[in-house]
């Protein structure tokens, strides 16, 4: 059976980090859609605008490669349960089973991270610390129950 393997956590966790490392342990497809908007928008204006549409199509390639037996990593952050439910929901339907990957850090370290992310530009999207801190007040760590 087909693993969806789903990458929670906010930015500067170590998803992407962790991410490649599944991938190349295990052989699934490692998607992103940050690297994605990185190579098709220019600006972060133009990033924020692709999300939707670029996440969207990933997904949908997702399920028929999971139908196909193929074992999928996704490092889209997943940061709300309803998301994540929904996601497993699909996978499920598309014959696959759902893990679910946590990467957590202390608020300061993640803003630490940020600001080498961010000194590196090119590569990645640029956040701001601002935004950092506002979405640490909302997003919906996974809970043990998740997982079943």
């Amino acid at each position: 059976m087909p693993v969806l393997t789903l990458i929670c956590g906010l930015p500067c966790s170590g998803k992407t980090t962790l991410a490649a490392s599944l991938a190349q342990q295990t052989g699934a497809l490692w998607l992103s859609a940050d690297e994605w908007m990185v190579r098709l928008a220019p600006d972060r204006a133009a990033q924020d605008r692709l999300r939707e549409p670029v996440e969207a199509i990933i997904l949908d390639h997702s399920m028929q490669l999971l139908a196909r037996g193929q074992d999928v990593i996704l490092d889209f952050g997943f940061w709300f349960r309803e998301e994540r439910a929904a996601v497993s929901a699909l996978a499920k339907a598309a014959g696959a089973e759902v893990s679910f990957v946590f990467c957590d850090a202390p608020l300061e370290e993640l803003v630490r991270r940020l600001h080498i992310r961010n000194a590196q530009p090119g590569s990645h999207l640029y956040i701001s610390e601002e935004e950092l801190r506002r979405w640490s007040q909302f997003w919906e760590p996974p809970t043990d129950e998740e997982a079943l």
